[in-house]
């Protein structure tokens, strides 16, 4: 890649990563540019012209720890649940719902940040620890349970009052397979 005193010119090529671009641009002094940030590798990433960063949002959150619900063969699962909220309180409404089905441990930093992020975005989120882990209750195979489980998760989610009927799943590694396992048994 160019350094910041070349005057190459590089090929207009953009790729979309999510919250920013990767973008080369077509022209000598693109290394000036305020709105782009360089990095040591000599990718540029084209910055959203803005104070903020991220998208906007219009609550703050609460979350409501160990909400629990029973599967089909009776084992009681335990789930954080966080909701937009307004003042400090659960905002009124229903909102679209995402679900992470988790083994590591539903109350880590790292969910916490995830439920609380989309709650101010206007999403209700449920946090569920696995069949046997975290404050689940019954004895944890690894993937043994998770369509059956995962299902039952969905039919519980759809049925609350927070809830609009629109639900989504997310997570990664083990949490991936989760959503793929309960996918099979094609949830409410």
């Amino acid at each position: 890649p160019p350094t910041r005193s070349s005057s190459a010119t590089l090929p207009s090529i953009a790729c979309s990563t999510g919250a920013a671009h990767v973008i080369y641009r077509r022209q000598k002094n693109y290394h000036d540019l305020p709105w782009v940030r360089h990095t040591p590798s000599g990718v540029n990433i084209a910055m959203p012209q803005s104070p903020f960063e991220g998208s906007a949002h219009s609550y703050d959150s609460i979350v409501v720890p160990n909400v629990r619900f029973q599967t089909r063969d009776d084992v009681t699962l335990a789930s954080d649940l966080y909701l937009p909220a307004l003042d400090g309180k659960a905002a009124d409404g229903s909102f679209p719902t995402l679900l992470e089905r988790t083994p590591y441990l539903k109350d880590s930093t790292r969910y916490s940040r995830r439920g609380h992020w989309y709650a101010r975005r206007g999403y209700a989120v449920v946090i569920n620890d696995v069949r046997g882990r975290g404050e689940s209750e019954g004895e944890w195979y690894p993937f043994a349970k998770e369509a059956p489980d995962g299902y039952d998760a969905v039919q519980w989610i759809a049925e609350q009052s927070w809830c609009s009927g629109k639900i989504g799943t997310m997570g990664a590694s083990y949490a991936g397979s989760d959503q793929s396992a309960l996918a099979t048994l094609n949830p409410p």
